[in-house]
């Protein structure tokens, strides 16, 4: 299971889930890693006008485990499409030429 992820949720590799899931699934992991930036970006603001060190380091903690799991999301997204590509190439293999 990829970090973040609900439990009983099948991962974009495995062959259960269909096209249609994987990609709302990116979709999903996309908006989710934007919300998170944008929470991210707020956080640092406020820890940077406190001028805090405490609330800076927490800051960067923080960061950090949201990167990983903007990581984790990209991960996720990055075998979808390779899944896609391979099947979208295997199809256009098997067109007639013209």
């Amino acid at each position: 299971m990829l970090t973040g992820q609900q439990p009983g949720t099948p991962t974009p590799s495995q062959p259960s889930m269909s096209m249609n899931d994987m990609m709302n699934n990116c979709r999903t992991h996309c908006q989710r890693s934007k919300t998170t930036m944008s929470e991210m970006s707020k956080m640092m603001a406020d820890a940077e006008k406190s001028n805090d060190p405490a609330k800076m380091r927490s800051a960067l903690e923080k960061s950090q485990k949201s990167l990983a799991q903007m990581q984790s999301y990209m991960d996720s997204c990055m075998s979808t499409m390779d899944m896609m590509h391979g099947h979208m190439g295997g199809m256009m293999q098997n067109e007639p030429k013209k």
